[in-house]
């Protein structure tokens, strides 16, 4: 009879072994990434340090089991799940009573619709909504796809329950893409469920737009376009101009445009990231803040040939002080210097970029040794900064700014540029 290790052993050298072992490392990534965007990291830490004995049990399950690998990914994370929201609960006695009575109110609200109950996610951090709140990320989006009126809601607390869902219409809507799965939010003020939101669990990151709880888009629910939505939800809501007397729309355009652009980079979507870039300019990747100066290191792209970009294709992004070439295939450049941080010619030694400040036409550092050249030579331009601060005080130099560039073309403000900035001393 085979012990242990000559069984496993023996799996390994398998010729499926390698492609059932990347499922189900992306089906695990994959969870945890909209975990992350939820806000609640914290529930699902177990996840994150999967030992080699649970992800060896997990392919084996995967392995044998008759009904399909996605199914026991899914009952696996979702034992882990239940298993963390338990000990979590036990850890705040004094909240027990809410966090239970919103979670089997949300449990219910959601069978009653006819949903399948995967999961229980947590519990995103209770907030007053404010008219102040429908303009700001993530809550403008939130609240976009609710079919109850915001006004009616001001001042109350909302409460907000997360879940893993089957039998939704979003379970499958992205085809081979789709892990058969849905997460959704559930909205609960005075123990009442008002509405939710919701979003396909996919293997490979895709951004999938908001939708309604029971999967709707902007442009299903009210028959307009995204951008006509946004613009009359910004009239109605906005109700103060900016500090320099220009409509406050286009600050909160821009905002939503570069969330979406700043997806589109994650996920190396050139085709859908090219309709935000300007007609006539294109694109341009600055490596520096010096953005358009005679000394900037820049790489840029038409519009169409950003469309037509496969990821693969080889450009110098940059040098160093040393003149070390920064020489990288655009996707490996997009994911170690702008949605990570590294200093290094090579690449190595990436670092997580964690891009909790965002501000408008202003910048969190007055400069990391280059200056900000975009008031300069790009007078009629507005810029979205993305700052990811220093990880501690020992690392003090490793902050990161994004600065994502815009210009108005026949009265619709495009993507010109992306600058980079970071200590250069």
């Amino acid at each position: 009879m085979q012990n242990e290790h000559e069984f496993i052993d023996k799996l390994k050298s398998s010729p499926d072994f390698e492609p059932r072992k990347e499922f189900v490392q992306k089906a695990k990534n994959e969870l945890l990434r909209e975990a992350r965007r939820m806000e609640v990291k914290n529930k699902v830490k177990k996840i994150s340090v999967f030992s080699a004995s649970i992800a060896i049990t997990t392919l084996l399950l995967v392995w044998v089991s008759v009904f399909g690998g996605k199914q026991v990914i899914i009952d696996t994370v979702a034992s882990i799940l239940n298993e963390e929201n338990s000990e979590v609960i036990e850890k705040a006695p004094d909240q027990n009573t809410v966090l239970l009575e919103n979670r089997e109110i949300a449990k219910m609200f959601l069978e009653e619709k006819g949903y399948d109950v995967v999961s229980y996610d947590g519990a995103s951090d209770a907030y007053t909504l404010t008219q102040e709140k429908l303009v700001e990320i993530p809550f403008m989006q939130q609240w976009w796809v609710q079919s109850v009126i915001p006004e009616e809601f001001f001042g109350k607390s909302i409460d907000t329950e997360l879940f893993t869902v089957q039998g939704h219409p979003l379970d499958h809507s992205l085809g081979s893409n789709s892990l058969g799965l849905t997460g959704v939010s559930i909205l609960i003020v005075d123990g009442t469920p008002i509405g939710g939101t919701s979003w396909p669990l996919t293997i490979e990151p895709v951004y999938t737009g908001v939708h309604s709880l029971d999967g709707k888009t902007i442009e299903e629910l009210y028959d307009t376009d995204y951008l006509t939505w946004h613009e009359d939800w910004a009239k109605k809501y906005y109700q103060v101009t900016s500090i320099v007397d220009e409509p406050i729309e286009i600050e909160t355009e821009l905002l939503a445009k570069t969330e979406i652009i700043f997806s589109y980079l994650e996920t190396f979507n050139w085709s859908e990231l090219a309709n935000y870039v300007h007609p006539e300019k294109g694109v341009f990747f600055s490596f520096y803040a010096d953005a358009g100066s005679p000394f900037a290191q820049e790489v840029a792209f038409t519009k169409d040939a950003l469309r037509e970009l496969e990821g693969t294709e080889t450009f110098v992004l940059g040098y160093d002080m040393g003149d070390y070439k920064f020489e990288f295939p655009i996707n490996e450049y997009v994911t170690t210097f702008l949605i990570n941080h590294s200093q290094r010619w090579d690449g190595k030694n990436s670092t997580e970029s964690e891009y909790e400040v965002i501000t408008y036409n202003d910048s969190v550092v007055d400069s990391g040794g280059i200056i900000n050249t975009i008031p300069e030579y790009f007078p009629d331009a507005k810029y979205v900064e993305y700052y990811s601060p220093r990880p501690s005080e020992e690392l003090w130099h490793q902050w990161q700014a994004l600065r994502f560039i815009y210009e108005e073309y026949d009265s619709q403000w495009y993507l010109i540029g992306i600058a980079r900035d970071v200590h250069s001393p």
